[in-house]
């Protein structure tokens, strides 16, 4: 794997991102993915009784750690994100959620089968836990550090999107003051594969074992993670015991997303591409 470019997507709404080949020439055709996201949430809850079954319920007497998670849990997020990109941002800012990515209408403009230029937009952002008693509830702002990069392997051009998230300075004191240990760090990331020769696109979702996840293809819900029904007790030792330190353990989802291919009206350099790309021209 040989990376071509790293760019930081932006935090408070999505942001262009490009990765250009000028070497390669004109482009005469466009690969154009679906736009993907996932939200990362923790199921709330005050008892054992309100759980499904599962080892978070099983351990719920014995695992401090169990009932100080799903003490601060999160609302579900929503199913179906009507006005794509916006919608996901305004879920976001109501500040009920552990951390997100977002990938909005990935384009690869290719000549000859090779790339030439790779374009969309993309958000990253950390999430909140909140602390309740009675009435009243804080809202901690998590820590995190995050990226994306394209790289090229083969005859694939791949797109990265990665984010590592921490409970902010309050959170990690309380938890190292009633557990003993510094928390993990839980991740997120969403890979986006472009396949030139066989013109198709693949979206794999990643995370640690914690949080939750509700994953999205074209701004309708594609698949659930849920912590309080899959997580087993391996792989909740496996979050917990990590140490403050180190990435908590990870799983992946692999999905095949629909494309369109489309010839262009004629051959175009990167600087035509991205002329008629501001104003609105279909290419």
């Amino acid at each position: 794997m040989v990376i071509k470019q790293f760019f930081h997507p932006p935090k408070a709404n999505f942001g262009l991102f490009e990765c250009s080949w000028k070497e390669n020439g004109r482009a005469s055709a466009a690969i154009i993915g679906e736009s993907v996201a996932c939200a990362g949430w923790i199921p709330g809850s005050k008892s054992r009784e309100h759980l499904h079954e599962g080892y978070l319920k099983d351990a719920w007497e014995s695992e401090l750690s169990i009932r100080l998670l799903l003490g601060s849990g999160n609302q579900r997020p929503p199913v179906e994100l009507d006005f794509g990109p916006a919608a996901f941002v305004r879920h976001l800012d109501t500040r009920d959620f552990r951390g997100a990515l977002g990938i909005d209408a990935p384009t690869l403009y290719i000549g000859n089968g090779k790339p030439i230029l790779l374009c969309g937009s993309a958000i990253c952002r950390q999430g909140y836990t909140p602390f309740r008693l009675g009435p009243l509830e804080y809202s901690s702002d998590g820590i995190e550090s995050h990226c994306g990069y394209v790289y090229e392997t083969g005859y694939e051009v791949g797109l990265r999107v990665f984010l590592r998230m921490k409970l902010g300075f309050l959170g990690q004191f309380v938890g190292k003051a009633l557990t003993w240990r510094w928390p993990p760090w839980a991740t997120l990331m969403i890979e986006y594969r472009f396949d030139l020769s066989h013109l198709g696109v693949t979206a794999r979702f990643c995370g640690s074992a914690v949080p939750s996840q509700r994953r999205y293809l074209n701004w309708r819900l594609h698949s659930d993670y849920e912590i309080e029904t899959e997580l087993s007790k391996e792989g909740y030792r496996g979050f917990i015991e990590t140490g403050g330190c180190l990435d908590a353990q990870a799983f992946s989802e692999s999905l095949a997303v629909p494309v369109k291919y489309r010839r262009l009206s004629d051959e175009l350099t990167i600087d035509e591409i991205r002329s008629r790309r501001r104003g609105g021209v279909e290419l």
